[in-house]
């Protein structure tokens, strides 16, 4: 028989893989791609990640100030930093995984590597729900949005790289 406290154990191990996950859409996480994009030689890749994570704060900063959804878990906030932080829509890690799949499969042109990717993002997705920081609509937004800017990251570099 189980000791006490089993099920609860068993719900804060799985509460610390969905944290871990969750991770994955951050900028820690997207920044180290960069890095490890960078120390491969892969500069096709790091220059669209790079102009992607920009546009990701160019638009998501001032959407989530003029038109802020509080974040399901209700986190409060005192000032504009902390409110934008405190803004559900649209969701950041939506944006970064989607624009980290899109380049990453075009860098891999391998469709077994996009379905992996398609499945990174949604996964990072249920996560934010499970930990009640995002709607299903706030997600929708941000893998819109991500897909928007990935094609326009991809654009620019590739327009830089003709260009210099």
């Amino acid at each position: 028989m189980p000791k006490k406290g089993y099920r609860k154990d068993m719900w804060r191990l799985l509460r610390d893989e969905v944290d871990e996950v969750s991770a994955m859409g951050g900028n820690p996480f997207y920044a180290f791609m960069i890095l490890l994009m960078l120390a491969l030689g892969a500069w096709h890749v790091v220059v669209p990640l790079a102009i992607g994570l920009a546009l990701c704060f160019a638009v998501s900063i001032p959407l989530k100030m003029f038109f802020f959804v509080r974040r399901p878990d209700n986190q409060t906030y005192k000032t504009w930093v902390e409110q934008t932080d405190a803004a559900s829509f649209p969701s950041m890690h939506a944006m970064r995984t989607t624009i980290l799949a899109v380049v990453l499969s075009l860098f891999f042109n391998n469709v077994l590597m996009t379905i992996f990717m398609a499945g990174f993002v949604v996964f990072v997705g249920a996560t934010r729900i499970v930990m009640k920081r995002h709607r299903l609509v706030d997600l929708i937004g941000g893998v819109v949005l991500g897909l928007l800017l990935s094609y326009l990251s991809v654009v620019i570099s590739s327009w830089l790289a003709e260009t210099l």
